[in-house]
């Protein structure tokens, strides 16, 4: 069965311009092709078409980089986003590994020492812990960290220091343990987490 012809880049823009959307610089127009694709480019010029009766989507006075304006300005939010999301990320680690790290650095591993015993029971902690602990096995064997080899930083030559801990734990893994996390542990990290006022500052 015989499906859609493929067209080169610069036919991929010929259709945009078909459709109604202006190409100033047609040289840019394929490159941009090139480089991000036709259909993810197609996806965000829907706002700025119409369906006409016979189902064709139509563009009225706009034009490419308009297009390549909404794809930017998308990906430029992203990555702010993300940046954001990693800044707070690496803050909760720190926290997490200051408060837990006061006991001990491997005082983490018994889950009964820092977690809500009074919202989950002990069978349910036990069975987080020793699913946590093969977790942590698992990342160890995949990682080439120097400090994570070196014998000294580790229990059993299995687990890590809780400093070392959380730079292999994920976003996800944080938010089980503050979720885990009893609430006196989880008043010292609001209490860690109060900003100065000279970071404070630094924002205005």
């Amino acid at each position: 069965m015989e499906g859609p012809k493929p067209l080169s880049f610069e036919e991929q823009v010929d259709l945009f311009a078909s459709r109604g959307v202006k190409i100033k610089n047609k040289a840019l127009a394929i490159k941009s092709i090139e480089d991000i694709g036709y259909y993810k480019l197609k996806a965000f010029s829907l706002p700025l078409s119409r369906v006409d009766v016979n189902k064709e989507r139509l563009y009225n006075n706009i034009e490419f980089q308009d297009i390549l304006n909404r794809f930017y300005s998308d990906k430029d939010l992203r990555i702010s986003l993300l940046h954001c999301i990693e800044d707070i990320e690496v803050s909760i680690k720190t926290k997490i590994a200051y408060i837990l790290g006061q006991k001990g650095a491997y005082y983490y591993l018994k889950f009964g020492n820092w977690c809500n015993r009074d919202k989950y029971c002990k069978y349910y902690l036990e069975d987080k812990e020793k699913s946590f602990k093969q977790k942590i096995y698992n990342r160890m064997q995949r990682s080439s960290s120097i400090e994570l080899k070196d014998k000294k930083n580790l229990k059993n030559n299995k687990y890590p220091t809780i400093w070392l801990l959380v730079e292999i734990l994920t976003f996800g893994d944080v938010t089980e343990l503050l979720d885990l996390m009893s609430n006196n542990n989880r008043k010292l990290q609001v209490q860690v987490s109060q900003p100065s006022s000279s970071h404070m500052n630094s924002y205005s």
